[in-house]
This record gives structure tokens, sequence and C-alpha cells, in this order.
């Protein structure tokens, strides 16, 4: 055993050198917080119970957690709850009769804009997620998740889908359960990417991390190749090695070919793709129905 360590302990502690990297620039950073830039946003609040689903301690308990992670990512988090048709509104919005799949994104672009939401700056880094009720003219009742600025760029359209796909779940327990599931899963994605207020993302630390690695290792391999009093024929008779020839005869081959079946199905699902609300702004995001 003591072998085996001390023929690895390079490697050991080339791995060694790379946690105690990462680790020491996450402690760096985990306290930190992000400090609000936007003051023209015209609400403190965040939760926009009009559907009316939510008790009194259920919305405070949101407020609460929506408040601590924002201070976490850097990221407005927005939740609007309706129970109304949105197809007059959409349509005013958009100045002519808008697809019915498209009412409760137009709907979520204009409340982010009209109420100049965005962490950073007016418009910039947030999320919403707004939930209709009602049931529109086709039976289903539509939720979208808008996304602005960093968490735009942050989501792919598998994240959008994973982010609703958690909304729905915890939708069969309970509102309450499905909208801490937003803010819970939104926290989570977008710190992600970064270690935390600072914002720093992972790739940047592994970065370093394996740029200070790299000059152990060379360093190392510099001062263990003046030490060398051996080369790979010193022990070899006649200084010469003596091979064996070995050939790999091709003969023949086979080929079986197979057809992957493929199916898809389910409701709509947007996602992923930049769009520009009435407004102007540029959106993100994604929904479905039920």
């Amino acid at each position: 055993m003591k072998q085996y360590i001390h023929y690895f302990r390079f490697f050991l502690i080339v791995i060694a050198v790379l946690l105690f990297v990462f680790l020491g620039l996450r402690l760096l950073v985990k306290n930190e917080e992000f400090i609000r830039m936007n003051d023209q946003t015209l609400t403190t609040e965040r939760v926009f119970d009009y559907a009316d689903k939510l008790s009194d301690e259920e919305e405070n308990a949101l407020r609460e957690l929506i408040k601590e992670t924002e201070r976490k990512i850097g990221c407005d988090i927005v939740l609007v709850t309706e129970n109304k048709s949105l197809k007059e509104q959409a349509d005013k919005d958009r100045g002519y009769e808008a697809y019915i799949e498209d009412y409760i994104m137009i709907y979520a672009d204009n409340f982010y804009d009209n109420q100049i939401f965005g962490f950073d700056k007016p418009y910039g880094d947030g999320a919403i997620f707004v939930d209709n009720w009602f049931r529109e003219a086709d039976g289903y009742q539509y939720y979208w998740f808008s996304t602005s600025g960093k968490v735009m760029d942050r989501y792919s359209n598998e994240m959008i889908e994973h982010m609703n796909q958690v909304i729905l779940d915890g939708l069969s327990v309970s509102p309450y359960q499905a909208y801490e599931n937003y803010v819970k899963q939104l926290g989570k994605d977008m710190s992600a990417g970064a270690l935390s207020g600072l914002s720093i993302p992972s790739y940047i630390i592994v970065l370093v991390a394996l740029l200070i690695t790299a000059i152990y290792t060379a360093v190392f391999l510099i001062q263990n190749n003046g030490r060398k009093t051996t080369v790979a024929t010193t022990y070899v008779n006649g200084g010469k090695p003596n091979l064996n020839q070995v050939q790999d005869i091709f003969l023949t081959k086979h080929i079986t070919t197979r057809v992957i079946e493929t199916s898809s199905g389910g409701g709509r699902q947007g996602g992923g793709g930049g769009h520009i609300s009435s407004g102007g702004h540029s959106h993100g995001g994604g929904g479905g129905r039920r």
C-alpha cells in the first residue's frame, strides 16, 4: 500500500492543490451579497396574488424568501397569480388579435416592464412567474416564466422546461408549494454559475486552480528531470531493446443497423429564445398550459 501511495503521491498533491484553491476562493466570496442598484422600480412588492390562492402567512413567507434570495443572486424575483382572461389586454398591447398561447407571455413581459423591475438597472436582471387560473377559450390554464438580463442569458430551453416542471410538481401539493419551488429553483439555478454575490463564474475559479496546478506541475517536473540517472535502455542487454513484432490482420466486417423510435407530445412548452416586449425590452422564458 505504501508503494502505491508513494507512486501516486504527485497526483494526490495536484488534486489537493486544486481543491485547496477552489475551496479557498469559495470562502473568500461566500458571505458577499449583491447591492440593488435600480432605484426606479415603482414598487417594493414582489408577490401579487390577484387570484387569492395564498393565505396572508404564505404571502409573507414568500416575500421573506424572495428578499433573501434576491440578495444572494442579484435578481428581482416577481410572482403574479391571476384569474381572468388575458385576451383583451394582450390584443390591446399588441395592437392586433394575439394568439391565445401568447396572452400569458405578453402579460408577464409587460407586467415586469410596467413596474420597471430589474435588480441592476431598469428592465434589467430578474424573472417573473405568472400563473393564470382562468381557463381561456380553449379550456386551458396558462402559466409563463419570463426572464430578463442575466437570468435570460443563464437559462437554456432545458432549464426553462425544468423550472416549469418543478413548479407544476409543487402545484400538485399546493399553490404555495409551487411558488416556493419557483423561488428556490431560481436561486439554485442562478447560484450554479456563480459562487455568490461577487458573481464569479465557477469556470473562472476552476481555470485559476488549474493554472496554479499547472505551474506547480511544471516546477515539479523540471526539478525531477535533473535527478534522472537512468534512461529507458539503461538495463537492456546491449543497450538495444528487442521488440517482438505483433500484427492485427483484418479479415472481415459485419454491420448491424436499427431504427430508434422517437415521440413527442404534451402541452405547449415555450422557451429559450429572446423576444422584444410591447415596451421594447428584451425577455426570454417559456411556459405552458394545464
